[in-house]
């Protein structure tokens, strides 16, 4: 398995973010592990004026691991811009966490700042980017590859032979077909299956139809006003 930096629970950590899905990553950390080692607690991330306030004791010489466990807001843009400021801290790494009870293929091509929950299946030949989220049963099938920023949520498959752009949202039990492509910026509400070839800035709904109009988040945070009420847009 590819991928240099994964969480060394020997070493100091941190999480960021405070709510359910970090709870969630902690706990389950917790039950696969007889200590969570050198934890230093849940912390938040003013990006606005780009600081972290850390404890006292951390401030030293060595790196601290972070797992960014943040949720998909804004069609998960705040979740790349917090592992953006990681990276660009000296005192922090972002770090990987992969569950011992997701069955991943030995020759996963990984990036960094992903966590896969328990019971995710990757199977052979996948390659995945940068601050993905694979929630739990989530599956992705062989020799698909999905780039940085996707949400993948409980029960979603990804078909085979897959590419998926940036920045995508599948709702829980979503489906996409073999050999699909879907651009940047896609969203899956639940239960949804996709077309095998869906542009950029489109929702997909559950009667799988693409909703006409505009931009769904996306750098120019433009919205979609009949599907204000989902929470991350």
């Amino acid at each position: 398995m590819m991928g240099d930096f994964n969480l060394d629970l020997k070493k100091p950590w941190i999480i960021i973010g405070k709510g359910s899905f970090a709870q969630t990553t902690l706990l389950s950390i917790k039950d696969e592990n007889h200590s969570i080692g050198s934890f230093l607690g849940l912390h938040e991330v003013d990006l606005k004026n780009q600081k972290i306030n850390l404890p006292e004791e951390i401030e030293s010489n060595e790196l601290i691991q972070v797992l960014v466990c943040i949720g998909y807001s804004n069609m998960n843009n705040y979740r790349e811009e917090t592992i953006s400021f990681v990276m660009n801290n000296p005192k922090l790494v972002n770090v990987n966490w992969i569950s011992k009870k997701a069955y991943i293929s030995s020759d996963l091509k990984i990036g960094n700042a992903n966590i896969i929950l328990p019971l995710a299946i990757i199977e052979p030949s996948v390659e995945l980017g940068n601050g993905i989220v694979l929630w739990f049963r989530s599956h992705v099938a062989h020799n698909s590859k999905i780039f940085s920023n996707c949400w993948i949520a409980a029960g979603t498959t990804i078909g085979a032979n897959c590419v998926i752009g940036k920045n995508c949202f599948f709702g829980i039990s979503s489906i996409v077909p073999t050999g699909s492509i879907l651009e940047e910026y896609v969203l899956l509400t639940s239960g949804a299956i996709s077309s095998t070839r869906v542009k950029k800035n489109k929702v997909i709904q559950n009667n799988s139809l693409t909703m006409p109009g505009g931009f769904v988040g996306g750098k120019d945070n433009k919205m979609i006003k009949s599907l204000d009420y989902i929470r991350f847009l």
